[in-house]
């Protein structure tokens, strides 16, 4: 944790769910940017003192519908502006923000891009875990370069899709793979198939090489 930056507890306290009360604290301190959905029953302290559940402050939400409230509450004695969203299944989407934010539920809403990122680099397709790699500047370069492949097999799916390589539909209705499966898929295949052509080409080429010979050293005695 002491080597992490400021930017990487800023990633991490966004799709953080339910962080230790005293973190709110810790990023008030360091001055980090925060967007952290909270439960439903949190207690909270109003401006005039008083004290409540956190969704009594929405509770005539709709589904669908969003608030913000631009007067800063106390939560766990740290100042944060609250906003919510009632989800399609009644459920409150709660964020707790260090600043004023009218859009802080579409800024949460990033964290599963983000949550996305962290799946595929451990285990959906790079398995970051499994080089036991503890240098910090090792990791940081090792992602860096993860980053950029991520983002390679997105804009590939994108691209599949666009070809008319469609993701399938499952029954339940969710989709069969995500798009970066979709994408890593073709550029394992393509990486495959060009190591084969390579290979192949290597050996055709060895082909027009003439190999000198070893001069004949045989002779007949007369």
């Amino acid at each position: 944790m002491k080597i992490c930056n400021q930017l990487i507890f800023q990633c991490f306290w966004v799709v953080k769910k339910e962080p230790h009360p005293t973190w709110f604290r810790h990023l008030q301190k360091n001055r980090i940017a925060f967007y952290i959905r909270i439960k439903k029953n949190a207690t909270i302290v109003t401006r005039k003192g008083n004290t409540s559940r956190v969704d009594s402050l929405f509770i005539r939400l709709k589904p669908n519908e969003a608030y913000y409230i631009d007067e800063a509450v106390q939560l766990t004695g740290v100042s944060v502006f609250l906003s919510a969203l009632r989800l399609l299944d009644g459920e409150l989407l709660i964020v707790a923000s260090s600043k004023p934010e009218k859009k802080s539920i579409e800024i949460y809403a990033r964290r599963w891009e983000i949550e996305t990122l962290f799946q595929c680099l451990k285990g959906r397709g790079f398995n970051l875990e499994d080089t036991h790699i503890t240098d910090p500047n090792k990791i940081r370069k090792m992602v860096g370069v993860l980053a950029i492949a991520f983002c390679w097999a997105i804009k590939t799916g994108e691209w599949r899709c666009q070809q008319g390589e469609e993701i399938r539909i499952k029954k339940h209705g969710r989709p069969q793979k995500s798009l970066f499966r979709h994408g890593l898929d073709l550029l394992q295949q393509v990486g495959l198939q060009v190591c084969h052509c390579l290979k192949r080409i290597h050996h055709c080429l060895k082909l027009l090489i003439i190999k000198p010979q070893a001069p004949n050293r045989s002779f007949f005695i007369l």
